[in-house]
C-alpha cells in the first residue's frame, strides 16, 4: 500500500474519540518523565517476540526476512540493530503488506542513486516509519485496531496470544523507533528525505491516533470484570 493509499485509507473520521487529543496523548507519553520505566513493558515483549522468528515465521518468509536484514546490515548496521527486535512481527506480516511496504524498501532508493544516498537519520526515519506503517496496517486488517465500529466489541473479545501481540508491536514499533535521531525528530527528518510536510503530519497524526486507541483499548480491558 503506497503513503498516499494508506493515508486516504486512514483519513475517515475517528468519531469514537475523535483525533483532536492523540498527538497530546501520545507525546506527553514519549516524552513524560515515566517513559522510560513505561516502555520497558514493550522492549521486554519485543525481545520475547523476536526469540521465537524460528516457531512463528513460516519458512520461505523467514528466508525472505533473513535476507532482507542482512542487506541492510550491509549499508546500514546501525539500523540493522535497531530493528531486530521486529523481525517476527515482519515474519508475520500478510504476503500483501510485507510486498508493499517493506520487500524493495529502501533499496529501490539506494540502487537508484547509490552514490548520493548514505546511512542518514534521514533514511534511518523512513525505514522506521515503513516498518511502523506495516505492522499497524497489520493489526488493522486483523480488526484488532479500536475504531467507533468496534471498540466495544474489542474491549470483551476473548483475544489469542498472536492477536495480543499486535497490541504491543503496534505501539512499541511507534514509540521505539520513531524517535530522535541525530539531534532531529523524526518527522523532521523524514521532511528532509523528501516527504512533503503535510504528508508526514498526516502520518504522524495517523499513528498518533493508532497508539493513543490501543492504550484507551488496553486500559479499558483492564478495567472489565474477570
Amino acid at each position: 500500500m503506497s503513503t498516499s493509499n494508506y493515508i486516504m485509507a486512514q483519513n475517515q473520521a475517528d468519531t469514537f474519540m475523535g483525533w483532536s487529543d492523540a498527538t497530546e496523548v501520545v507525546d506527553n507519553f514519549r516524552h513524560g518523565g515515566h517513559f522510560p520505566e513505561s516502555i520497558k513493558s514493550y522492549q521486554d515483549f519485543l525481545t520475547k517476540d523476536a526469540e521465537r522468528f524460528d516457531i512463528e515465521v513460516d519458512p520461505k518468509r523467514a528466508k525472505q526476512v533473513r535476507r532482507w536484514y542482512k542487506r541492510l546490515k550491509a549499508f546500514d548496521p546501525i539500523l540493522q540493530r535497531k530493528l531486530l527486535p521486529f523481525r517476527t512481527a515482519l515474519g508475520v506480516l500478510s504476503d500483501e503488506i510485507w510486498q508493499d511496504n517493506l520487500a524493495s524498501a529502501p533499496w529501490e532508493q539506494i540502487l537508484e542513486h547509490p552514490n548520493e544516498l548514505k546511512p542518514s537519520a534521514a533514511l534511518r526515519a523512513q525505514c522506521c516509519m515503513l516498518v511502523v506503517r506495516a505492522i499497524f496496517t497489520q493489526a488493522e486488517e486483523l480488526h484488532l485496531i479500536p475504531e467507533e465500529y468496534n471498540f466495544d466489541y474489542l474491549c470483551t473479545k476473548r483475544l489469542s496470544a498472536a492477536e495480543e501481540a499486535w497490541y504491543q508491536r503496534g505501539p512499541g514499533a511507534y514509540l521505539l523507533l520513531l524517535g530522535e535521531d541525530e539531534g532531529k525528530d523524526w518527522t523532521a527528518n523524514l521532511i528532509e528525505y523528501g516527504t512533503a510536510k503535510d504528508t508526514v503530519e498526516r502520518i504522524k497524526l495517523n499513528f498518533d491516533v493508532r497508539t493513543r486507541n490501543i492504550f484507551a483499548l488496553q486500559e479499558e480491558r483492564l478495567a472489565q470484570p474477570n
